[in-house]
């Protein structure tokens, strides 16, 4: 995808995955169970299985028998992994860095198994849906860590690169 730049900081857009409760509010995604937390030195992870709310949306992904199953793996504060196992199976990977005025230079590669069009128009479709909102939130996000009890796999990403300034 095209390289874009963000307005806000780099650690808000590789720890975007991570905000579990945005999934319902923001994509309109129904998580399924408990979501999987994983924290180690230089890495944070998210697995969790949601359907689309929306009907249509359903249909066109092919999410209507079984959930989008997703991970997502934040490494350090300026790289991160989508692994959509799905109905879809693709990767998205992330980058970020600070610019000049503090904001975030991104670029995401998208790594498809399979070069059937109706998979890679699927895939692009559901990558088009979670992100045409996070970057409308993200533009101008400041942030400010006033954690909620939803805000775990957050506050474990944030624990995580502030230990990275020890090493």
């Amino acid at each position: 995808m095209p390289p874009q730049t963000v307005r806000c900081h780099p650690h808000l857009v590789i720890g975007n995955g991570l905000d579990l409760s945005h999934f319902s509010s923001l994509h309109d995604l129904e998580l399924v169970g408990a979501p999987r937390l994983e924290a180690a030195t230089f890495t944070t992870s998210l697995e969790l299985q949601a359907y689309p709310r929306s009907p249509t949306l359903r249909r066109a992904l092919g999410a209507g028998r079984s959930p989008i199953q997703a991970r997502f793996t934040a490494s350090g504060g300026s790289l991160a992994i989508a692994s959509f196992r799905s109905p879809l199976r693709f990767d998205a990977l992330f980058t970020g860095r600070a610019n000049a005025e503090g904001h975030c230079e991104t670029q995401t590669l998208l790594f498809f198994y399979s070069s059937r069009p109706l998979y890679v128009w699927r895939s692009l479709l559901l990558v088009y849906t979670l992100l045409r909102n996070d970057r409308r939130m993200l533009d101008g996000l400041r942030f400010a860590p006033d954690w909620s009890e939803s805000d775990e796999s957050l506050r474990a990403f944030a624990d995580m690169v502030d230990r990275l300034d020890t090493w």
